[in-house]
């Protein structure tokens, strides 16, 4: 069939469209990249397909015609309304009316696509350059060694103004980030260090992710080599040497070591939220501390239920409404408070 003919499941259905919507290979993604540029007027169509597919995806296995027929029919209301370009603004949570997101009640949010801010706080103050996000909103920063950084929602990182290769590189960092550290020339071994509360991490050159909160610290390690070492009241959990594919958590002054899939803690870099068996409690944890709503239960039992999948990290209202249909969980928005029951 001509692409150009597609219905909204027949695109959803075709496995090269779905390959361009998860970007798994270039030359696909390049061939619908240019079919799209010359379709223009089939973008609401594409875009309408692109959004079943990523609802559809929470399934684990392959959804039945009548099941995107009936996500699509939601997704078709948005589309016969004008949407507002977008404007890089921070999304915050909607203290205006309250949300129910349930199928066939809320499906229709599948639609709703949010570009993430991208927007930081920058200061300099007694030597020290701190760059800080808000809630939903993520940064890149260069550091003055060539050194690359990605600052998660709600995050905190600062190092030192006057930054030489020929001192110890010191970065300090609440919240979370994913470095990138830049290998320095032949002869120099200024060390590059990041700092969070109870843990150093010391790298000559890899690319890791660091979370720090919540009196927990997580250390991923993508490639290259990391040594992490107790300090403060952790400072007898010792010190641990990490190889690619390994975490390392920092818990009650303990490090454990486990082998981990390392994108499903970095994706979020690439605007991607990806879980893998995460419990509902662990996913309120990112919806406060990255989002800054408050999570309130009163089914108890909810916390406890598994999850799997992934979405734009920039669609929160997607993420909760696969949530309240694949655990058959009730979710109520009020002002910034999420209600599961």
């Amino acid at each position: 069939m001509d692409h150009y003919q597609y219905s909204v499941e027949d695109f959803a259905a075709d496995p090269s469209f779905r390959a361009w919507v998860f970007k798994t290979d270039a030359a696909t993604s390049a061939w619908w990249d240019a079919w799209l540029s010359a379709h223009e007027d089939k973008r609401p169509l594409v875009e309408a397909a692109r959004e079943l597919v990523l609802h559809l995806q929470f399934r684990s296995e392959r959804p039945r015609l009548q099941e995107m027929e009936a996500v699509r029919n939601n997704i078709d209301a948005l589309l016969s309304k004008e949407a507002p370009a977008p404007d890089h603004t921070t999304p915050a949570p909607d203290r205006t009316k309250n949300k129910v997101f349930r199928m066939g009640t809320w499906t229709a949010a599948a639609a709703s696509v949010i570009l993430i801010c991208t927007v930081g706080i920058l200061s300099q103050h007694r030597g020290k350059v701190t760059t800080a996000t808000g809630y939903g909103a993520t940064r890149k920063i260069t550091l003055p060694d060539g050194s690359t950084v990605a600052l998660n929602a709600h995050s905190n990182l600062s190092y030192s103004k006057d930054w030489t290769t020929e001192k110890g590189r010191e970065v300090w960092i609440e919240g979370e980030a994913f470095f990138t550290v830049a290998r320095m020339a032949a002869g120099n071994s200024a060390k590059f260090t990041v700092h969070t509360k109870g843990l150093d991490i010391m790298v000559l050159g890899t690319a890791f992710n660091v979370y720090s909160r919540r009196d927990k610290v997580d250390v991923v390690l993508e490639n290259g080599k990391v040594l992490a070492k107790g300090t403060g009241n952790a400072a007898q959990a010792g010190a641990v040497s990490m190889h690619p594919g390994q975490m390392i958590h920092l818990d009650s002054s303990r490090i454990r070591t486990t082998e981990v899939n390392t994108a499903t803690y970095t994706s979020w870099k690439d605007d991607r939220l990806v879980f893998d068996n995460k419990t509902l409690a662990d996913i309120a944890h990112i919806l406060e501390d990255n989002y800054g709503y408050e999570v309130i239960w009163k089914n108890e039992n909810a916390k406890h239920y598994p999850f799997t999948g992934s979405c734009p990290a920039s669609n929160i209202k997607l993420l909760l409404s696969a949530i309240s249909e694949v655990n058959d969980v009730k979710i109520t928005q009020k002002d910034n408070q999420l209600i599961f029951e």
